[in-house]
């Protein structure tokens, strides 16, 4: 298992993973949304044909012959967005170890994403540069000197590069010095979101952190100004975390095996449910309390999310309502965590 979420990395105690996005658009063709089919297939077969010049390690998929469940699992993946899940005409190029996707004629002609676990923002940078300076050499994109590479979101004028980590702030918000460290971000031009991309308090206490702007900065410099204020919020959790070990040990201890109580023991699990609980056994994992790896809780992020659960529960045949699920995420996490199986071995 070699997925991102499978994977911890450089600084995992904070950092879960590393993203990175790059938008294309070919010269000479109009914008998606407002070409037609002749024009559509003529993009597509321009950017898959590049693809196999490029190299091997990529899979070509048709949406349209994806069965819905499959779909689902790479959007909660972090592969597709939404939108592209839910337009059966696209179409898409898979990465081998599925750590790299790119979607063809969804917002943009091309938009092309990576990722890795933990703190690897020169890696992952690397990776989509590599790949797309090989296809710039096949394909003609849109770009001028002044503006950079264009496309139909002003946004992404410029390098049309957003970069991303996610990262797990718990001793922040229970010191309450989360709010000054994402006014810390905000005032570094960055933009903060939630795990689920909420804009207010996170699930779970995870955080994604990403550049606001494309256009002023080259691509290694918007990796810089986001490795720097990375830095600082390693620094920040950190220091709190020592912190709360002085001051509020046995909060933190009962708040670790409370949930671990009851993952053990629980019969239902909402997904929302299963996401503060996972985050509870990292920070006991951080602060060892438990044996529990990282790579493991960090898979249970999306091996716990609804689609992941439903398709266990479809390759038996069973039914799926809201309780099946619930019921099915419950026994997944106790067989996950504390026996061993061929999902993650033992705990």
């Amino acid at each position: 298992m070699n997925e991102w979420y499978h994977q911890a990395g450089v600084d995992s105690d904070v950092v879960l993973s590393t993203r990175g996005r790059i938008s294309r658009n070919l010269s000479g063709h109009l914008y998606p949304g407002s070409m037609g089919i002749e024009e559509e297939n003529s993009v597509k077969e321009k950017v898959r044909d590049a693809f196999s010049q490029a190299g091997e390690g990529y899979t070509y998929l048709a949406l349209e012959e994806m069965p819905p469940m499959e779909k689902r699992l790479l959007l909660e993946q972090k592969l597709i967005t939404q939108d592209f899940c839910l337009n059966k005409d696209k179409h898409l190029i898979l990465g081998d170890d599925r750590n790299f996707s790119g979607m063809i004629n969804g917002e943009d002609h091309l938009r092309m994403v990576s990722f890795s676990g933990g703190l690897a923002l020169e890696d992952v940078l690397g990776k989509l540069m590599d790949i797309d300076s090989k296809l710039e050499e096949i394909i003609d994109f849109n770009a001028t000197f002044d503006l950079g590479y264009i496309g139909p979101d002003l946004k992404n004028l410029g390098t049309a590069l957003k970069m991303s980590v996610m990262l797990h702030l718990p001793s922040l918000e229970a010191t309450g010095l989360i709010d000054k460290a994402l006014k810390t971000i905000l005032h570094a031009g960055m933009e903060i979101t939630g795990f689920s991309g909420e804009k207010e308090q996170s699930l779970g206490q995870f955080y994604i952190i990403s550049n606001r702007n494309t256009l002023g900065d080259n691509e290694n410099g918007i990796r810089e100004k986001l490795s720097d204020i990375t830095g600082q919020l390693l620094t920040y959790e950190r220091m709190a975390r020592e912190d709360l070990v002085k001051r509020k040990m046995i909060e933190l201890e009962d708040r670790v095996f409370r949930g671990e109580g009851l993952l053990a023991n629980c019969r239902l699990l909402s997904r929302n449910e299963g996401i503060e609980l996972s985050a509870a056994l990292r920070l006991g994992t951080v602060l060892e309390l438990n044996n529990y790896s990282l790579e493991k809780l960090n898979g249970l992020l999306v091996l716990g999310q609804d689609s992941h659960i439903k398709e266990r529960l479809k390759s038996r045949n069973e039914d799926i309502d809201s309780i099946s699920v619930d019921r099915e995420r419950a026994e997944f996490f106790r067989n996950y965590l504390y026996i061993k199986d061929t999902q993650g071995g033992s705990a």
